[in-house]
């Protein structure tokens, strides 16, 4: 017929200009209708393939040669399938529908270890991808898949921790993967690797009681008896203990506060610091930190601002009987930090407060001077005392975010000139920036220009809020370390003023450190710790 004659010779004329012109994808394109209109799938498929190979953008390679790999899974060709499938993944190691195929066919045979050296070939072509977080959700996807491979079809628990193990690597915060590896470790006999994941878990969700009862478990076969009665004092606090939880907590239970016999080391500062801080920022802050609290103090002197304080309030430490005084002597030497001085203010309705004067200096009202155990004033003077700690003191100078923001980018700028900052922020970054030049030392930029430097390699935005959060759960653990009570701690959360973090939030934090091996250290450290 007259219309079959004319697309013979179309497809004539189309395939003698592909052999001229093999990478024309204008050419390529038309051949590809008329083979679909004609039904010539060999041809089609060889030309379908050819474009996607000559297609420049890689995502879209990708999804040319993972459609193409579906059409022929569908004509039963499953070795060409399978060839597109890592033709697609090889374009773009982003692109997981391709893998979700493979797995799936693999899995329909039941060629487990085909699927292993699949996942294991993405893996490695992993590190190709170029953006840090993009990477990090493809090989958490990918290690997972493989744990989950590794234990339910090839029964091989080692291997799935491993592959569990490096999952975690990626998503610290994974609940469900801690629970599986913590699973699995206990299955191979190696409890601590499995208490190691159920104390990760309890910083992630410390509502799930379950996490305490097993870490108490493992802790007493572990033998790791002050780790065992911590787990026992959570269970104990949130009201779920059993029986044998019941009896380690009531044998071991201090009266009162705990009895140290040593201080902490600076060092110990670290431990009680949270994991996830920006380590970069502080470090930031801590260059500056005593230009900026001396920046503070000629501000406000020059404004008549500092507070006039009166003589007779100010409370001697070596010789004072007031509770709350000596609960402060007694904190600061085994937390390794000064003292600051302590003015007393008869009112009811003030509790513990910090001034800005010309030294540190601390306002203790009624709600402190009357009606606390030693344990209560142990736990506010220890809270207290953590904002008084390396450049966490900054704090007790600048409270708002946006003041924080100010002192950051004043830093910053005498690094990097050519910073952006806000303009509402401006003039005050002006200023800040000209009063700390005046004030540091050659040291002082050494030691900034290094910490601006570390700060900008990470790549990361400057959470000032986070790392304000971050800076109160280490003041309320500094807090629980000294009275070594939950419930009292619980009772100080609830009662003071709001901060960035809420007291449930506070609260979990503290039960998670409780079964933390940082909180054992510091126990050990200051000789405090039950021993086996």
């Amino acid at each position: 017929s007259a219309p079959a004659e004319a697309g013979g010779r179309a497809r004539s004329i189309f395939e003698r200009a592909r052999d001229l012109r093999p990478e024309d994808l204008f050419v390529l394109g038309k051949l590809r209708r008329i083979y679909e209109a004609e039904g010539a799938v060999n041809e089609l498929i060889a030309t379908r393939r050819r474009i996607a190979e000559l297609t420049p953008d890689a995502r879209s390679r990708a999804e040319q040669q993972f459609e193409l790999a579906k059409f022929v899974l569908e004509l039963h060709r499953e070795e060409l399938a399978l060839e597109l499938l890592e033709l697609a993944l090889e374009s773009d190691p982003t692109m997981l529908e391709p893998l979700t195929v493979i797995a799936r066919f693999f899995a329909d045979r039941q060629e487990w270890s085909e699927l292993e050296r699949a996942y294991r070939s993405m893996l490695g072509r992993a590190h190709r991808i170029p953006k840090p977080e993009v990477r990090s959700e493809v090989t958490w996807e990918l290690c997972r898949r493989l744990g989950l491979l590794f234990r339910d079809h090839l029964e091989d628990p080692a291997l799935a921790l491993d592959a569990f193990e490096d999952a975690v690597a990626e998503k610290p915060n994974n609940l469900q993967d801690r629970y599986t590896a913590a699973d699995l470790a206990r299955q191979l006999g190696r409890l601590d690797r499995a208490a190691f994941h159920l104390q990760a878990a309890a910083t992630i969700d410390a509502s799930q009681a379950a996490i305490f009862h097993e870490l108490f478990e493992l802790f007493q076969r572990l033998r790791r008896p002050d780790q065992a009665f911590a787990a026992a004092q959570v269970t104990m606090f949130a009201r779920i203990a059993e029986a044998r939880e019941r009896f380690i907590f009531e044998e071991h239970r201090p009266e009162g506060v705990p009895k140290f016999a040593r201080g902490m080391r600076s060092e110990g500062w670290d431990l009680l610091r949270v994991h996830d801080r920006d380590r970069n920022l502080e470090a930031v802050f801590g260059a500056v930190a005593p230009a900026l609290i001396s920046a503070r103090l000629g501000q406000l002197s020059l404004e008549g601002r500092l507070p006039s304080l009166d003589p007779a309030a100010r409370q001697d430490p070596q010789k004072s009987t007031i509770s709350i005084v000596r609960s402060f002597t007694w904190a600061s030497h085994f937390l390794g930090v000064d003292p600051p001085a302590i003015y007393l203010h008869d009112d009811a309705s003030v509790g513990l407060a910090s001034l800005i004067a010309e030294e540190p200096t601390a306002l203790a009202g009624g709600r402190v001077l009357r009606g606390r155990t030693l344990a209560q004033l142990a736990f506010l003077v220890g809270r207290h005392l953590g904002y008084h700690a390396g450049c966490h003191r900054i704090l007790l100078y600048y409270p708002s975010i946006e003041e924080l923001s100010v002192c950051f980018l004043a830093a910053v700028k005498l690094v990097i000139p050519e910073l952006p900052v806000p303009a509402p922020s401006r003039a005050a970054v002006k200023e800040l920036s000209s009063q700390l030049t005046a004030r540091l030392d050659d040291g002082d930029r050494g030691e900034l220009k290094r910490a601006v430097n570390a700060f900008e390699a990470a790549g990361r935005r400057a959470d000032i809020a986070g790392w304000v959060a971050a800076v109160e759960r280490c003041a309320a653990r500094a807090g629980l370390l000294l009275c070594g009570d939950l419930e009292v701690a619980s009772g100080a959360l609830q009662s003071e003023p709001l901060g960035l973090v809420g007291p449930e939030e506070k609260l979990a934090d503290l039960m998670a450190f409780t079964v933390s091996d940082e909180h054992h250290a510091l126990r050990e450290e200051m000789g405090v710790a039950i021993q086996p």
